[in-house]
Parts: C-alpha cells; sequence; structure tokens
C-alpha cells in the first residue's frame, strides 16, 4: 500500500522546479486537497466532521465521485505527513489555478474549517497565510469566509450551496 501511494506521488507530484512543466489536473487536485489536509490537521484533530465536509466539497467542487474523493483525502494525508511545508502545494496552485479557482478554494478552506463548529487561531492563521500564497489578496479571506457563512445560515448542514 506505501508503496503505491509512493508511486502515485511521484508521478504526480513533481518538484518545484519542475511544477511549469506538468499541468495534470489530477496532481492539481492532489496538491489542492493536501493544503486542505493540511488546514484540517493544524489544530491536532481531523475532525470527522471535517473529513466528511473534506470529502462533500470534493465531490461537489471537482465532480468527484465518492469513492475518488475518499481515495484522494488518504493520498493527501500521506503526503502531508510527508512534506516538509506546504510550498510545493501552495506553489502548483498559485501557478496554474485560475483566480476563480483560488476563490473556490478559498471557500472550501473555510467549509472544512468551519465544518466542525469553531475555528481554532492555528486554523485562522494557516488560512491567512495561505492566501497571499496562492495569489489571493488578503481583503479575500474574510469574504470568503463571510459567503461560507451566509451559506451556512441560508443552509444549515449544507455548505456546498
Amino acid at each position: 500500500m506505501i508503496d503505491a501511494i509512493k508511486q502515485f506521488f511521484s508521478g504526480h507530484l513533481t518538484p518545484v522546479e519542475h511544477a511549469e512543466e506538468s499541468t495534470d489536473p489530477e496532481r492539481l487536485r492532489l496538491a489542492a486537497c493536501a493544503l486542505l489536509v493540511e488546514l484540517a490537521w493544524v489544530d491536532g484533530i481531523f475532525e470527522e466532521a471535517e473529513r466528511r465536509q473534506l470529502r462533500d466539497s470534493l465531490i461537489a467542487r471537482m465532480g468527484l465521485a465518492r469513492e475518488s474523493a475518499e481515495e484522494l483525502i488518504a493520498l493527501a494525508e500521506a503526503e502531508r505527513s510527508s512534506a516538509v511545508d506546504y510550498f510545493q502545494f501552495t506553489s502548483l496552485v498559485a501557478g496554474h489555478f485560475s483566480l476563480r479557482e483560488k476563490h473556490l478554494l478559498l471557500e472550501v478552506m473555510w467549509e472544512v474549517v468551519l465544518a466542525d463548529g469553531t475555528i481554532s487561531r492555528s486554523e485562522d492563521h494557516l488560512i491567512r497565510r495561505v492566501a497571499p500564497l496562492l495569489g489571493l489578496d488578503t481583503r479575500s479571506v474574510p469574504d470568503a469566509k463571510a459567503r461560507v457563512q451566509e451559506r451556512q445560515r441560508r443552509s444549515p448542514g449544507d455548505s456546498n450551496v
């Protein structure tokens, strides 16, 4: 199993210096998901509500089947545990996502963070730190948070609306 995961990553995540050469959509989804998993773990606990929200967001926002979303999360968790930092992920996303996709990813970050009903200081800090690395201005962070919270108020239990 570990060999299969390593083989997948070696084929999908290339070193940053070669990132411009490959824009495989699967590799980009993996990088985005690894950022989301890092965010979910930053407070030390990947709550079941966060895991469920992440899976549901991948299904709704990336058009993945449930099984594919769960596999992507497992692969992203393995990559997260071996990554030195999240620069390899932010650089791929920053270099290859459109502005609209970056804003969408920022909203998904808030969906995951808000899934357990609390925002830890470390979660808030990481989102504020990652947004500029993705090429987003600092005003995007509270705006995205407000949009997600408004959707949650209008449709409790479904922040993907």
